[in-house]
């Protein structure tokens, strides 16, 4: 999960379009690129009262054996006029810039890059098109990622009192029932040894038994669901001596039985 010859082949396979768009490899500080001034506290989904950030899916297409993304940024409830800079926050990482190109959001809800300069990288293989001047709606190419690996975006503006985040997983670890009941995990280390498992649908306050298994390390834990009848718990899956192996994490209420079944260590850094 770092930049490579590979990913620049990647970078050239996908030039061209009509569209504004940006590349972001999971690894990869890109060239040009900074970190913001001063520290952020990375927050929630959306920590701007009333406001909105959210990312939705285009497309995907595999170019040189990795599968790229595409995502629409959208927002609602952010003040007109205001411009904004776009940051992403990698595993194990600080705040990074992804561009220096600024931005503003439409009454719509589309985020728009501000013209003269756009810079241009797609996925369709259309040749560049001259934007110079042109507003442009704004879309997002990843690529890079392995499963469970959060894509963690802000947008902040530039007087740094409006802040609101996205996440999302491009390759999910998930798992549901017919109770509606969903419990997914989110990679929490470049090196695959730490997760975080999320769950939700659960009666409020009801109890849940956990389990977590990996090789003969067994973790059995008791706790509670939220009001929200949610659920939240960290597991380290890994085992002295071992690079990498494949572990369960089972859950067990009066509303809810599921299982999540998964690789850890170096089987988990994976590029999809």
């Amino acid at each position: 999960m770092a930049w490579s010859t590979t990913n620049n082949r990647f970078l050239r396979a996908a030039q061209g379009g009509a569209a504004a768009f940006f590349l972001i490899f999971a690894a990869a500080v890109l060239p040009g690129c900074s970190t913001p001034q001063a520290p952020i506290k990375w927050g929630p989904p959306n920590a701007a009262l009333g406001a909105t950030f959210t990312l939705e899916e285009m497309e995907r297409k595999v170019i040189n054996g990795q599968t790229a993304i595409v995502y629409r940024l959208k927002t609602s409830g952010l003040p007109e006029g205001r411009i904004f800079t776009l940051l992403s926050k990698p595993l194990d990482s600080k705040p990074t810039r992804v561009t220096d190109q600024r931005f503003y959001a439409t009454q719509t809800g589309k985020l728009l890059a501000q013209g003269p300069t756009v810079e241009m990288t797609t996925v369709s293989g259309s040749p560049p098109i001259d934007i110079q001047g042109i507003d442009r709606e704004f879309l997002l190419t990843v690529a890079g990622f392995a499963k469970a690996e959060p894509l963690r975006l802000a947008l902040i503006d530039m007087e740094r009192t409006i802040t609101v985040f996205a996440k999302t997983i491009p390759f999910p670890i998930e798992t549901t029932n017919k109770e509606r009941c969903r419990l997914w995990l989110e990679l929490g280390s470049r090196k695959g040894d730490v997760f975080a498992v999320f769950g939700e649908g659960f009666k409020p306050d009801e109890e849940i038994s956990t389990v977590s298994k990996s090789g003969a390390k067994i973790v059995e834990k008791k706790r509670n669901a939220s009001a929200g009848g949610l659920l939240l718990d960290i597991i380290e899956p890994g085992i002295a001596d071992q690079s990498s192996g494949r572990a369960s994490y089972s859950v067990m209420s009066r509303s809810c039985v599921l299982t999540l079944n998964y690789d850890w260590g170096i089987a988990a850094q994976v590029v999809q």
